[in-house]
């Protein structure tokens, strides 16, 4: 999928090369394309990779430097890691940061990977310019019965690949992306590693405690993205007006939309990340 993908950002004239960061004995896959002063960086939810923000690569790939990398133990990165969590995202992304000397950073942050970006921005204040959240669980949610049993099931065997695929294509609620099947499948085939499986139930299960104190702490622009119609949370609206007031952001509801706004309405979410550049 990746060829695809750097194939069609590449027929657009921008530069796309594929890198790999080395974060504590592991391996991180990580995409770098386009071309501009302001650095980009697209953290996938959890459980997803790199591949699902390619419809944002290629709107934006004319006007900043994008950097989308796959968490550990997700899509190309490697497993070789002691630990799977929201926290560890953000400091392998603090440590890319750094290592390539990035400033007036722009974070994208979806599902957990929200927290992640919280985490980061209060982390490297002088560097980051802001943090767009979507989705976000940037606190600990209380698990209902049928998301406990769906877990449960999820990580045996041979069954948990195909659940997650199908989880994974039912949080899309408005306009299907033309590569979900596609994406969902590939998603399926990555997690049929046990190491996988085994790295995205620590992740699901990761605390958001670490980066939910640091909110006081973010300095950066915010602004939080949340579909109307987001069944991973019980009252989306709530959740994202709650984010919005302790991050003392801006909020932009997308109705109708589902738990991915980057790939039910990629045009919206364009504008919202230039509203930044």
């Amino acid at each position: 999928m990746q060829e695809t993908l750097t194939e069609a950002i590449a027929s657009a004239g921008n530069p796309v090369r594929a890198e790999r960061l080395t974060a504590l004995g592991g391996k991180i896959a990580l995409l770098k394309a386009g071309r501009g002063t302001t650095s980009v960086i697209l953290l996938p939810g959890i459980g997803d990779t790199k591949e699902s923000y390619a419809a944002l690569l290629q709107m934006l790939a004319g006007e900043a430097t994008l950097y989308v990398p796959d968490s550990r133990g997700f899509g190309e990165s490697s497993v070789a890691f002691d630990s799977f969590s929201v926290t560890d995202v953000a400091t392998d992304t603090v440590r890319l940061i750094e290592e390539s000397d990035l400033k007036d950073v722009i974070i994208v942050g979806n599902s957990g990977m929200a927290a992640s970006a919280v985490y980061i921005a209060a982390e490297l204040p002088v560097r980051i310019r802001g943090i767009v959240l979507t989705g976000p669980f940037l606190r600990d949610q209380p698990t209902g019965w049928f998301i406990t049993f769906l877990m449960k099931q999820l990580f045996r065997r041979p069954w948990g690949p195909s659940l997650w695929a199908a989880y994974y294509k039912s949080l899309h609620k408005s306009v299907l992306p033309d590569d979900l099947s596609g994406h969902a499948a590939y998603l399926k085939k990555t997690l049929k590693s046990k190491a996988r499986l085994t790295a995205l139930g620590q992740m699901l299960f990761s605390s958001k405690e670490d980066c939910e104190l640091r909110i006081p702490e973010v300095k950066a622009r915010v602004a939080v993205v949340m579909g109307t119609a987001d069944p991973d949370f019980k009252d989306p609206i709530a959740e994202a007006r709650w984010a919005t007031e302790v991050l003392k952001g801006e909020l932009y509801l997308m109705d109708g939309v589902g738990h991915y706004p980057h790939r039910e309405r990629p045009e919206e979410m364009a504008g919202i990340i230039r509203a930044m550049l």
